[in-house]
């Protein structure tokens, strides 16, 4: 009867664990969003998404806290980001949960794209780089802050 309660108390609190974590993921996506970041959105089946409403999955993601969104890329080439925002964004960047094997096979982590970003600098890839282990920085940084090739005079 003990080791009843005991597998069943292990049981419940790996779930309640892995529920605290998925709503870490999907407040990360809300607010990289709310901060200007571009995300690729793409369910375990890699079907795009067309909007958070669509994250929260069906009984079987709900009962084992599996995400029904993850997101396998996040740009960070919005003219309007600043430094101040990127640095915002490492905790959510954090508690995004990668999908093993989306960017390669074999891997885990979330591509942050940085290529033709105005605010990437490489001094502050090198300050990241330590605080976003779960993340690979794509493309290289910007020599200095200035206009992109997107918004050349933002």
């Amino acid at each position: 009867m003990i080791v009843g309660i005991a597998i069943f108390a292990i049981v419940f609190s790996v779930l309640g664990y892995r529920h605290s974590r998925l709503r870490k993921h999907r407040t990360a996506i809300v607010e990289l969003q709310r901060l200007g970041a571009r995300m690729i959105m793409t369910d375990p089946e890699s079907t795009g998404l067309a909007s958070m409403d669509d994250s929260i999955g069906g009984w079987r993601q709900k009962l084992l806290a599996e995400p029904a969104v993850y997101v396998p890329l996040v740009g960070l080439q919005n003219p309007s980001l600043t430094d101040k925002d990127v640095r915002e964004m490492v905790p959510y960047l954090n508690a995004l949960i990668p999908l093993h094997g989306q960017n390669i096979a074999g891997e885990s982590f979330i591509a942050l794209d940085i290529s033709n970003s105005p605010v990437m600098t490489r001094s502050l890839v090198e300050e990241l780089s330590p605080q976003l282990a779960g993340c690979r920085f794509m493309g290289e940084p910007s020599a200095k802050p200035g206009p992109s090739v997107y918004h050349p005079g933002y």
